[in-house]
C-alpha cells in the first residue's frame, strides 16, 4: 500500500473528484482523496492523499493558498465565473489603474466572505449548486477568511491579472464578485490557477500523463507535514502510541523540556521520523492523540 501524498497539476475541464478517480484506476489504490476542491476551469496544484495519508486531509487543508488568477470587469455571471450565464453587463470605461488598484487594497487582511451560490459547499447536506441547479435560492452564511497578499499583474481592461495569497476556504471566484461590486461594474473570474498549498507549488507537481508514463513522486507523510513539528517518541513507548494511548513525558525523547504552544498540533515521530500519530499539545508536554497511522508504520 502507498501511504503519502501526491502534488498533481490538475488539467482544466475535469473535476477534482474525476482525477481522483482517474489516479484510483491508474494507480490501483483503495484509499484516495483529495485536500482542497478545484473547480473544473481550474488548473494547477491538488493533493491527492493515497492510503493511510488520508486522514492527513484536514491538516493539509489547513494549510494557505496561493492562486494566480484573472478577473474580467462589466460582466456578472450567475457561477461568478466565465462557465456561468452572463447575468449583468457594466461599463468600466471609466475606470482608472488608481481606481483598481485602490479597491484591491481595501481586499486584504480579515473580511467575512459569502460563497459562492454554485459550490460544493452543504446546506442540509446536499451541495449548494444543486439548489441553484433547480432554482431555489439559499443565502450561505458569510465565512471568515484572510487575504495575506493580494498583488496586481497587469491591468489590460476589461482584465485584471492579479495574484493572491490567503486562508483555507477562500473563494477566488467570490472574490472577483465582490471586487467588481464595490468598483460598481460588476466582474467575475476568468482564469484561475492554484500555484501553491503550503510548500506543494506547481511547478513541482505532476501530471495525470506522467502517472501514466509512471513518473511518480510520493511525498511521505512525515514530509507532507513538514509545516507541524516533530515531537520522538522513545522506542519502548512507540507501542504503546500506535495502541492509541496518550503519551506522557517519559515516552517522549526530548533533551530538556521545549516550549510547546498551547492547543497546538505536533506530530509524534519514531526513531527514523516514521508518523506515528498527530496530537494536539496541553499543558506543557503532555499531548492528546487526534489519530493515530498504525499502519504507515
Amino acid at each position: 500500500m502507498i501511504n503519502g501524498v501526491l502534488n498533481i497539476n490538475k488539467p482544466k475541464d475535469i473535476t477534482s473528484f474525476g482525477v481522483v478517480s482517474s489516479l484510483k484506476k491508474k494507480l490501483n489504490v483503495k484509499k484516495i482523496g483529495h485536500a482542497g476542491t478545484l473547480d473544473p476551469m481550474a488548473t494547477g496544484v491538488l493533493l491527492v492523499c493515497l492510503g493511510e495519508a488520508t486522514k492527513l486531509v484536514p491538516y493539509l487543508m489547513d494549510l494557505k493558498k496561493e492562486y494566480g488568477a484573472l478577473m474580467k470587469l462589466g460582466e456578472e455571471t450567475t457561477t461568478e465565473d466565465r462557465t456561468g450565464v452572463v447575468t449583468k453587463t457594466q461599463d468600466y470605461f471609466r475606470l482608472t489603474e488608481t481606481d483598481i488598484r485602490k479597491v484591491f487594497r481595501v481586499f486584504r487582511g480579515e473580511s467575512e466572505q459569502r460563497p459562492p451560490l454554485f459550490s460544493a459547499l452543504k446546506y442540509k447536506g446536499k451541495p449548494l449548486y444543486k439548489y441553484a441547479r433547480d432554482g431555489i435560492e439559499i443565502s450561505p452564511s458569510t465565512r471568515k477568511i484572510t487575504v495575506y497578499k493580494l498583488e496586481i499583474l497587469d491591468i489590460s481592461l476589461p482584465f485584471v491579472r492579479f495574484r493572491v495569497e490567503c486562508s483555507k476556504g477562500t473563494y477566488i471566484r467570490s472574490l472577483c464578485r465582490d471586487i467588481g461590486n464595490v468598483l460598481g461594474v460588476g466582474a467575475h473570474l476568468f482564469e484561475l490557477e492554484r500555484t501553491s498549498i503550503g510548500t506543494f507549488h506547481v511547478d513541482k507537481s505532476i501530471s495525470l500523463e506522467d502517472i501514466e508514463n509512471k513518473k511518480i513522486q510520493v511525498y511521505g507523510m512525515n514530509e507532507a507535514l513538514e509545516h507541524i513539528s516533530n515531537v520522538s517518541i522513545k522506542k519502548e513507548s512507540i507501542q504503546k502510541i500506535l495502541n492509541g494511548i496518550h503519551p506522557k513525558k517519559e515516552d517522549l525523547k526530548l533533551s530538556g523540556i521545549p516550549r510547546f504552544k498551547e492547543g497546538g498540533l505536533v506530530k509524534l515521530v519514531s526513531g527514523e521520523d516514521k508518523v506515528l500519530a498527530m496530537a494536539r499539545v496541553q499543558k506543557g508536554p503532555i499531548f492528546q492523540l487526534l489519530r493515530v497511522f498504525p499502519v504507515s508504520f
